[in-house]
C-alpha cells in the first residue's frame, strides 16, 4: 500500500504514504498533517487509521498521535522526551514508548 483514502463530506483524496507527516485524533474524525503543509480531514475514527497503517512505518509515540518515521528528524531521550518531525511540529514521546520508537527508527532506511 503506498496511497490512503482520506473521505469526509466535503472530498475524497488520495494522499501518499510518503506524503503524511502525522496523524491527530480527533473526537470524530482524525486530522491528516501532510508535508507540504496541507491538512486534511478523514471522517474515518482514528483506531481505523491506526489499523490500516501499522506495519507501514508509523509509530504511536503519544496517545491520539502516529507519525511517519520517514519525517523524524530527532528524537529527544531525555526530559521533555520529543519527536521533532521535518515540518517543525513536536509530539511527545511516552517514556514507556521510547525503546520501541527508537527500534523502528533504526529498522528504517536512512
Amino acid at each position: 500500500m503506498n496511497k490512503l483514502v482520506v473521505k469526509n463530506a466535503d472530498y475524497v483524496h488520495f494522499v501518499y504514504l510518503a506524503d503524511v507527516v502525522y496523524l491527530h485524533k480527533s473526537k470524530s474524525s482524525t486530522l491528516f498533517a501532510l508535508n507540504n503543509r496541507q491538512a486534511l480531514v478523514g471522517e474515518a475514527e482514528f483506531s481505523y487509521y491506526e489499523a490500516m497503517l501499522t506495519g507501514h512505518r508509523f509509530v504511536k509515540p503519544w496517545p491520539g498521535f502516529l507519525v511517519n518515521t520517514a519525517h523524524i528528524v530527532e528524537v529527544r531521550t531525555k526530559w521533555p522526551r520529543l519527536l521533532i518531525l521535518s515540518n517543525g511540529k513536536r509530539i511527545p514521546l511516552a517514556p514507556h514508548l521510547r525503546r520501541t520508537v527508537e527500534e523502528i527508527i533504526e529498522g528504517r532506511n536512512l
